[in-house]
């Protein structure tokens, strides 16, 4: 008998499991966007733009629009029509979703795409916004061997998305040493006591030849 009602007592209690369980299941969201994920429950990134996590791991990304916005970041310091040296010590204003953790990365580059130099601009204020946030970086590196070059600012991109890829290249002129050699050289071409010289001999030959 105690058998018996063993055997009811684990029927209904998997039943009544069975049901619940089911039930749950059958009410649990789907999940396609971060619209459903977010619905849903689940942990919410606080990054520019906002990512949740689904519960297979996936990441879904917070769309935003940004097309009205002047979305290139701006590089303040150096003047960049000017030939660069290293240390390159770079400021400027970048919208707040270039940045991830409050930074993005940067890369020198000479002509034939060889990299120079990589650094990483980091934010000086909050950077989760829409609005340009100030930023500064610092690029060491040999002068190469190339004249000209190019300077890459990358929006730091963690969801790994191509569609949110984005990037902007500034043509660059390296300093070359030998420039400055040949100013010196052309500036003691015509030095002020060559030109004295020349005058003061030039004055005593005209005098001898009056006096003869």
């Amino acid at each position: 008998m105690r058998k018996i009602l063993f055997l009811i007592i684990i029927a209904v209690l998997t039943y009544f499991g069975s049901t619940y369980l089911f039930s749950n299941l059958k009410k649990a969201p789907k999940i396609t966007d971060f619209a459903s994920c977010e619905k849903a429950g689940r942990p919410i990134m606080e990054s520019y733009p906002r990512q949740c996590q689904g519960p297979s791991g996936k990441m879904y990304v917070e769309k935003t629009d940004n097309r009205d916005l002047d979305t290139d970041p701006i590089i303040l310091a150096p003047d960049l029509s000017r030939p660069l040296v290293s240390p390159l010590n770079l400021a400027g204003e970048a919208r707040g979703f270039w940045f991830f953790e409050g930074q993005f990365p940067i890369k020198l580059i000479d002509d034939k795409n060889n990299v120079v130099a990589t650094a990483t601009a980091k934010a000086k204020g909050e950077w989760m916004t829409t609005e340009f946030v100030t930023f500064s970086a610092t690029l060491n590196f040999k002068n190469p061997e190339a004249k000209k070059g190019e300077l890459i600012l990358i929006k730091d991109n963690p969801s790994g998305l191509k569609s949110q890829d984005q990037e902007i290249r500034l043509p660059i002129f390296f300093q070359k040493m030998n420039d400055s050699i040949e100013k010196i050289n052309v500036t003691k071409k015509v030095s002020p006591a060559t030109t004295a010289t020349s005058t003061d001999s030039g004055s005593e030959e005209a005098t001898s030849s009056h006096n003869n």
